[in-house]
């Protein structure tokens, strides 16, 4: 499929969904769309984990990696506090 097919398409597949232009990412509601332009389309990941060479574009997406990579490891909890 080219993209010629692909625009043709957008509007049937995706009605009621906002799309990005640039990778055709479909959102369902227009702020989450202008957090994924903002954020995260053609961007490098900026959030940079201390404990390891993980990467995020996200900072909500690095804060669950160190949740779940990192303090379960050590019996610890955000914060400080022993689990």
């Amino acid at each position: 499929m080219h993209a010629g097919q692909l625009s043709s398409m957008l509007p049937s597949a995706l009605s009621g969904l906002f799309v990005c232009p640039d990778c055709f990412k479909p959102y369902k509601y227009r702020k989450s769309l202008t957090r994924h332009l903002r954020y995260e389309c053609n961007m490098e990941p900026q959030q940079l984990c201390k404990l390891c060479p993980y990467k995020a574009k996200l900072r909500s997406n690095l804060i669950r990696h160190v949740r779940e990579k990192h303090l379960q490891l050590s019996g610890h909890q955000l914060g400080g506090q022993p689990a």
